[in-house]
C-alpha cells in the first residue's frame, strides 16, 4: 500500500499530463548570451505610424526576410527596417504588396529588405508549449521579449544596449493564463507569458532559455492613463499577461508567404532550464525605478516586483515571498495616494489571488468594479457608433480595451468566487462577463464548472456548448468538461465521445485518460453482451496514431492488464521515442508486481523525458520498493 500511494503521488499528483518530450541537446544560456542573439536578430520597423519591431527569419541571396506582427505593417507607407548595426533598410510604397505579405487570418506578416551584408538568423524553437516537466509540476518556461519601445514611453527598465529592450518573465500554460487573460485567444494568440512589454516592441521575437525564438510579440495587457487622481500625463500602466503567437503558426504557413523549411532552422527540442544559481543575472534586466510618487509608477512598481518574485520562485528562491510582500505595500501605496485608481485594486488583487487570500483578494477586485466607471463607457461606445474614420477607429479599439478590462475584473471575482464555493454568485459574476463581451469562452467554460459544482449538470452542459460554439477546434478543456456534465446525466456513451474529442485536441491530459476509463467500465457494464462495445466507446479509427493509447487504457480500466500492457508495447512499436507509451507501460507493469520489468519501462521513458522528475520519483521508489520488500 506505501508503494501504490508513492506511485499515485508521483503519477498523478497534478492535473497536468505526462508527455513525450525529446532529451534536450542544447544548453541553457546566460541572460548575456540570450541578449547577444536577441541584439542580432531583432530589426526596429519605422514607418509614419507608430514604430514596431520584428526579427530575421531566413536569407535567400541578398533577399532577408523578417517576421513581425500583421498590425505593425498593415498600412501601404514606406518602412524603414534598422538592424542591429544600424543600417537602415527602406521598403518603399511601390514594392509594398510584393514584399509585405499578411500570414492568412493571423497577426502575422513577412516583410523583405534587401542587403549584402551578413546578417544573424533566428534559431526557431518548435516544440509542444504545453508539454515538459515544467509543466507537469505547474510550474512554467523562462522566455524573454526583445523589443525597441516607441518613444515618450514611460520605460522602469534600463535598456540592454540602445533602445532596445530584453524583459525576462515565465510562460504561462495556455489552460492557465487564457482563462485569466483580458482578451480571448484570437487571431492565433496562444502565448502568454509575464514579461513586461510596451508599444514598439509588437511583432518582436520572445525566446527560450536556449535562445530559441518560440513565438511573436503582440499584446500587452496594459492601458495608458491620464487621468486626474493618478497624474496629469500619459503614463502607461501595465496588467496581466503579454501575448504571442507561437513560432508553430507562422510554420504552418510559411510556404504560402514563399518560406521554404529548408530556409529555416527550426528545432524540435525542449528547453533545457537555466540552473538556479544563474537566475540572480536576470535581476539586472527589471531594474526597478527608484524615487517613486505617483500611484501609476507604484503600480508597474508593483508588477515588476511581482513578476520577479515569481521568477525567482520558479527556482525556488527565498527571495520570492520577500519580493511579494514588498509587491503588495507597492500596491497599497498606489491605493493610499489614489484610492479610486482601479487598475491599482486590479494589481493588489492579482497577488493577493497567487498568495492564497481569497477573501482579500475579492474585496479588492470589487473595489476595482465598483470604481470602474461602465455607464460612462458605455454611453461614450453608444454615441460614438460605427467609426467612420482612423481617429474614430482607434477611439473605438480603446473604449472596446477599457470594457474588455471590466470584463476581466467580472472574470476574476467569478474565478475567486468559485474558489471560495459560492457558486451561484460565481454564475453570475460570468454572467456578467458574457453580457459585456460573449465570445469569451474562457468564462462559459468557467460558468459551466461552478454550475456542475452547483449539481445542474443540463445548465452546465448548455454552457459548455456555447464555449465550444466559439472555440470547437482548440480549447480541449469545454469537451472534458462537458464530457463531465454528460456522465453526470448518465449518457456514457456522448461523455466517452466527449473526453475523446478533448483527449484528441490535448492528448496528454492523463487525467482526462483516468476519468475516461472510469466511464469506459460503465458502459462496459451496461452493455457486456456487445461485443463492439469496446470499440465503440473507444473511437479507435486504424489510422489514428493514439488507437494503441485509447485501447491501452481501455483495457487497463477493464483490469485485463496483459492486454493493456500489449496495446502499450504496439503504440511503442509505432513511435519508439514515445515516453507516455513507457510510462503507460511501465505503471501497468507494476499492477502485475513485474517490478523489473516496470523498472526498465520507467528507465526507457526518464532517458525520452530526462527532465521529467515524476519518472525519477517512481523509478525510487521501485528501488525503495525492491531494497525493503
Amino acid at each position: 500500500m506505501r508503494f501504490e500511494y508513492a506511485l499515485q503521488a508521483a503519477l498523478f499528483g497534478t492535473t497536468a499530463a505526462l508527455v513525450i518530450m525529446q532529451p534536450p541537446i542544447a544548453q541553457a544560456l546566460t541572460s548575456q548570451e540570450v541578449q547577444t542573439i536577441a541584439q542580432q536578430i531583432t530589426v526596429r520597423i519605422e514607418s509614419g505610424a507608430p514604430p514596431g519591431s520584428g526579427f530575421i527569419i531566413a536569407r535567400e541571396g541578398n533577399t532577408y526576410y523578417v517576421l513581425t506582427a500583421w498590425h505593425v505593417v498593415k498600412q501601404n507607407d514606406e518602412y524603414q527596417i534598422v538592424t542591429a548595426d544600424g543600417e537602415r533598410h527602406t521598403l518603399v510604397v511601390e514594392d509594398y504588396t510584393t514584399k509585405v505579405q499578411k500570414i492568412y487570418e493571423k497577426d502575422l506578416a513577412v516583410l523583405q529588405f534587401t542587403s549584402d551584408r551578413d546578417y544573424q538568423t533566428a534559431r526557431l524553437g518548435n516544440y509542444d508549449l504545453q508539454r515538459g516537466e515544467n509543466v507537469l509540476a505547474g510550474r512554467t518556461d523562462l522566455v524573454f521579449v526583445s523589443g525597441t519601445p516607441g518613444e515618450g514611453q514611460e520605460v522602469e527598465q534600463a535598456a540592454v544596449e540602445g533602445d532596445r529592450l530584453l524583459s525576462p518573465g515565465l510562460r504561462m500554460p495556455l489552460d492557465m493564463a487564457s482563462g485569466l487573460a483580458k482578451q480571448s485567444i484570437e487571431e492565433g494568440y496562444q502565448l502568454f507569458y509575464t514579461s513586461d512589454t510596451y508599444p514598439g516592441m509588437s511583432g518582436g521575437p520572445v525566446l527560450d532559455s536556449n535562445g530559441r525564438v518560440i513565438g511573436v510579440h503582440g499584446r500587452s495587457e496594459g492601458e495608458t492613463l491620464a487621468e486626474q487622481e493618478s497624474g496629469s500625463s500619459d503614463f502607461r500602466v501595465k496588467a496581466g499577461f503579454s501575448q504571442g503567437i507561437p513560432i508553430s503558426v507562422f510554420l504552418d504557413f510559411a510556404d504560402e508567404v514563399g518560406i521554404q523549411r529548408s530556409q529555416l532552422t527550426v528545432e524540435s527540442t525542449a528547453p533545457t532550464p537555466l540552473e538556479q544559481q544563474d537566475v540572480g543575472s536576470l535581476e539586472s534586466l527589471f531594474m526597478p525605478k527608484a524615487g517613486l510618487s505617483d500611484s501609476r509608477e507604484w503600480v508597474n512598481h508593483g508588477n515588476k516586483l511581482w513578476r520577479l518574485a515569481n521568477l525567482y520562485q520558479y527556482y525556488g528562491d527565498s527571495q520570492a515571498e520577500q519580493l511579494k510582500q514588498r509587491a503588495f505595500q507597492a500596491y497599497n501605496k498606489a491605493v493610499e495616494l489614489s484610492p479610486s485608481f482601479y487598475q491599482a485594486w486590479y494589481g493588489r488583487g492579482n497577488l493577493l489571488f497567487e498568495l492564497g487570500e481569497f477573501n482579500d483578494a475579492l474585496s479588492s477586485y470589487s473595489r476595482a468594479i465598483e470604481i470602474f466607471p461602465y455607464e460612462e463607457k458605455q454611453q461614450e461606445l453608444q454615441t460614438l457608433g460605427q467609426p467612420t474614420n482612423a481617429e474614430e477607429q482607434q477611439l473605438l479599439n480603446a473604449l472596446n480595451g477599457e470594457l474588455g478590462f471590466y470584463a476581466t475584473l467580472w472574470r476574476y471575482k467569478g474565478i475567486i468566487l468559485s474558489k471560495l464555493q459560492r457558486h451561484e454568485e460565481a454564475v453570475q459574476a460570468f454572467d456578467k462577463v458574457n453580457e459585456i463581451q460573449d465570445f469569451d469562452y474562457i468564462s462559459w467554460d468557467l460558468r459551466g464548472m461552478s454550475l456542475l459544482a452547483m449539481g445542474d449538470n443540463e445548465a452546465a452542459l448548455e454552457s459548455f456548448d456555447r464555449a465550444l460554439l466559439i472555440n470547437p477546434d482548440e480549447y480541449s478543456h469545454a469537451w472534458i468538461h462537458r464530457g463531465l456534465a454528460l456522465g453526470g446525466m448518465n449518457n456514457l456513451e456522448g461523455a466517452i465521445q466527449a473526453y475523446n474529442r478533448g483527449i484528441q485536441i490535448q492528448p496528454n491530459t492523463y487525467q482526462a485518460w483516468m476519468s475516461r476509463a472510469t466511464l469506459i467500465n460503465e458502459f462496459l457494464q451496461q452493455n457486456p453482451d456487445d461485443p463492439s462495445a469496446l470499440d465503440r466507446a473507444l473511437a479507435i479509427q486504424p489510422d489514428e496514431p493514439d488507437a494503441w493509447h485509447r485501447r491501452g487504457w481501455g483495457q487497463l480500466s477493464l483490469q485485463n492488464h496483459q492486454d493493456a500492457i500489449a496495446a502499450f508495447e504496439e503504440a511503442i512499436v509505432s513511435n519508439p521515442e514515445d515516453a507516455a507509451a513507457w510510462t503507460a507501460k511501465g505503471m501497468t507493469l507494476l499492477m502485475e508486481n513485474r517490478y523489473e520489468e516496470a523498472a526498465d519501462a520507467f528507465t526507457q521513458a526518464h532517458q525520452l523525458d530526462p527532465n521529467n522528475t515524476y519518472l525519477q520519483q517512481v523509478r525510487d521508489a521501485i528501488s525503495d520498493l525492491n531494497n525493503n520488500p
